[in-house]
């Protein structure tokens, strides 16, 4: 079958039919997820208790992400985020393609298949590469932030239609860019890039050239959101001191990431397929357009912005970290390089060195052996037992026999710290010590420093030199932590010694957990 043929049948949906399945999967029989989700809920509770993040409690995000997750904290958990997470990315998915896919259309007589086709298609590629990258089974907040990226850069990118200069749409890319940015701070790299495009813009069509309406509306719709994001620090007592401070402890907390070893991470490890498709895409899609001069627009208004956003995206990850999970922010540039290459094709523009054959061969590999392997894996996990088969979508990385036992500690007024999880005290709403996630606390434990910040007691200088008293004067009833976890070792260490204000106890039905309990007076 011809691949035109492929995209005029039913079959076009297949993508779509994909993502959908790996989302049920996720949802239903996924029986972990990424700590740093359960972190992220945590925070998210923790605004509903009134506490805000840089003054409370410390993560390397910004405080939208805090209030976004209060959403998902409040409907119960992990359950509720990839919810959102799916619908978020079908709904701006299906916009920002069919806007992409109409623009490169737009009054074309050569295109050999009807628009709508193509769209639909592409917004099954779009979701089924977020579901089928590492991190999707937790729902990762790339999902969430690339959908929004993703239909920012294609409102910038678009000439023909009458939204293209319209500046409530301009304005709209603006905020859409901020709410990615803010939810994952590498999309900040991006907006100089964006500014230019727009300015860009405004040269094309300005009437006055002083007056660059676009570029002020896509700024003012940038600012206007950061600024909404800080403010309700500004009605604190000390709130603005707070934020200045967690804002510059983040910035100590990027560290640089060699070259070497950032294209080691992307192309020797699990993402490595999708790297090698994008660029090569990206490669053949440049030579071929800009081999041709009619095509040379097309080249310098498409394929030199999508090679910028890549390279920015790179020097984010050198200048911060990197892990799989991060692969997930570059699937808008790879679809709206896709999109491109579809409808050239389908245009009849002749491709050298068979570069149709060999996209739609590394695209197959992609698409048919990641969801896969990622289906086989929740099937085996579904028969490990009936808590695989639980309708509770938010039951996840909990041992209910701790949960109980928390549970009934709390409602006599005991207080507890779960050292290795952060879930516990999302469900019962207890505090932690001012770790937004336990891997900061397992840094001080070890002797090592994240951050500085004079507010919170747990990143004090006093700690920083002796780091037990970050447990022994926390004053919680129980300090837990599980027996295999990495964290056990810290806190024994601590707890055990003779001039700590705790005693190990032995619990009935926790023998998985170390359970230290506060010695009375």
């Amino acid at each position: 079958m011809q691949f035109k043929n492929f995209l005029n049948s039913d079959l076009r949906y297949t993508p779509i039919i994909g993502a959908f399945i790996l989302f049920i999967f996720s949802l239903f029989f996924q029986p972990t997820h990424d700590w740093d989700l359960d972190s992220f809920l945590y925070l998210g509770s923790r605004l509903q208790d009134g506490r805000l993040i840089y003054i409370d409690d410390f993560e390397t995000k910004l405080p939208l992400l805090q209030y976004l997750f209060s959403i998902p904290a409040y409907f119960g958990g992990i359950g509720a985020w990839r919810i959102i997470s799916f619908l978020t990315a079908l709904s701006l998915g299906f916009i920002a393609t069919q806007l992409l896919i109409k623009d490169l259309t737009f009054k074309s007589k050569q295109l050999s298949l009807k628009s709508n086709h193509l769209s639909i298609f592409m917004t099954g590629l779009f979701v089924l590469f977020l579901y089928s990258l590492p991190g999707s089974d937790s729902a990762h907040i790339e999902i969430f932030s690339s959908s929004f990226l993703y239909l920012s850069f294609v409102l910038i990118l678009i000439r023909h239609l009458d939204i293209a200069h319209s500046r409530w749409h301009i304005f709209s890319a603006g905020i859409f860019l901020a709410i990615a940015a803010l939810m994952r701070p590498n999309y900040v790299y991006l907006t100089p890039l964006f500014a230019i495009l727009v300015f860009i813009k405004d040269r094309q069509i300005a009437a006055h050239p002083l007056k660059p309406f676009l570029t002020l509306s896509f700024l003012a719709g940038f600012f206007i959101l950061i600024l909404l994001n800080f403010m309700p620090y500004a009605f604190l007592g000390h709130g603005l001191v707070a934020l200045m401070n967690g804002l510059n402890a983040m910035k100590n907390a990027s560290h640089d990431y060699g070259l070497m070893r950032l294209l080691s991470e992307e192309f020797l490890h699990k993402p490595g397929i999708f790297y090698i498709l994008m660029y090569v895409l990206i490669g053949l899609l440049l030579i071929n357009t800009s081999a041709q001069s009619k095509y040379k627009k097309i080249f310098l208004h498409y394929g030199l912005p999508i090679v910028a956003a890549i390279l920015l995206l790179n020097l984010s990850s050198l200048r911060n970290h990197y892990y799989p999970h991060n692969t997930i922010m570059f699937v808008p540039i790879a679809c709206i390089g896709l999109s491109l290459f579809f409808v050239l094709k389908f245009k009849d523009l002749p491709f050298r060195v068979n570069t149709f054959n060999i996209i739609i061969f590394i695209l197959i590999i992609f698409v048919v052996m990641r969801p896969l392997a990622d289906i086989r894996k929740n099937i085996l996990r579904m028969a490990d037992g009936a808590y695989s088969f639980s309708a509770d979508i938010n039951h996840r990385n909990i041992n209910d026999a701790l949960l109980t036992f928390l549970q009934s500690q709390k409602h006599q007024g005991k207080s507890f710290l779960v050292a290795d999880s952060a879930i516990y005290h999302m469900k019962l709403h207890e505090p932690r010590l001012g770790d937004g996630h336990p891997i900061m606390l397992e840094i001080i434990l070890g002797g090592g420093r994240v951050v500085s910040m004079k507010n919170i007691y747990l990143f004090s200088d006093e700690i920083a030199k002796e780091p037990c008293k970050a447990l022994n004067q926390s004053n919680k009833d129980f300090v837990i932590v599980k027996r295999d976890d990495q964290f056990y070792g810290l806190v024994d260490q601590c707890l055990i010694k003779a001039t700590s204000g705790y005693k190990k106890i032995s619990i009935d039905n926790l023998e998985a957990f170390a359970v230290y309990s506060l010695k009375k007076l």
